[in-house]
């Protein structure tokens, strides 16, 4: 789904964008923002389920750096959403805010506030370091590899090789000639790229924790006698135990 936006996100900056298209902008933006709130609290329940299950096998140490690492994880995660988000509400605030009846921004067709804050006030750079630097933090923490998720034209397998776009670096592939409805929509994409990544780095740590456990499913009795021969009128001598075993494990 995320995918498919980004490619209408594209195919509307292409056109000569009239009032409409702008709405359709902002219709886009409301689904991101609704699809970003909701993974941000199963991401939330995903990291109080792995601090439950820590708790309830006893706090072990090496189940409890999993739990930091995803508490780190949330921070981090929270910082780059937070500053997307400000920015987002500086860009309404400069391009005339918001009709106080509907709450849409006025100023939709202002292209040229958004250049300026995002290219000549070099704000697309720092949401380019943060966004990359969040990305190489979590393949860091989880040992498992996420790809950079802000990138010049030339690193995007949707425009390297198209002659208007591939030398293009990231700031102005994205926020030059853009209309402020359109840079909404755009700046959500990012932040819901950000939540869903949070996701699979928290699932991947979530796998480790009592990664070294083994789950079983069967609990029987054995008895172990110390002799299989008893003769008449002797003592019979056994040890009871219960055993369990998995039916997942082959030995």
């Amino acid at each position: 789904m995320i995918g498919m936006m980004y490619l209408v996100l594209t195919a509307l900056l292409a056109l000569q964008v009239s009032s409409s298209v702008l709405d359709k902008f902002i219709l886009i933006n409301k689904s991101l923002e609704k699809s970003i709130a909701t993974q941000e609290k199963e991401n939330i329940a995903r990291l109080e389920r792995i601090k439950t299950t820590i708790q309830e096998t006893g706090n072990r140490e090496k189940d409890v750096e999993v739990l930091n690492k995803a508490l780190n994880i949330r921070k981090e995660t929270k910082k780059v959403t937070s500053y997307i988000d400000i920015l987002k509400n500086q860009l309404v605030e400069l391009t005339g805010g918001r009709n106080p009846e509907t709450s849409r921004p006025k100023g939709l067709k202002d292209d040229a506030m958004v250049a300026k804050v995002m290219c000549n006030d070099k704000k697309a750079h720092e949401l380019k370091t943060l966004l990359n630097g969040y990305t190489r933090y979590l393949s860091k923490t989880t040992d498992k590899q996420y790809n950079d998720i802000a990138l010049d034209a030339k690193d995007s397998e949707l425009f390297k090789h198209d002659p208007n776009q591939h030398a293009k670096d990231f700031a102005t592939l994205n926020f030059e000639k853009t209309p402020l409805g359109a840079a909404l929509a755009t700046l959500s994409q990012f932040e819901s790229e950000v939540i869903y990544t949070e996701a699979d780095a928290l699932e991947a740590l979530a796998r480790n924790v009592g990664a070294g456990d083994v789950k079983f499913d069967n609990i029987f009795p054995l008895v172990r006698p110390q002799s299989n021969i008893v003769a008449a009128g002797a003592k019979y001598n056994a040890e009871l135990f219960l055993a369990a075993s998995s039916s997942a494990v082959e030995p």
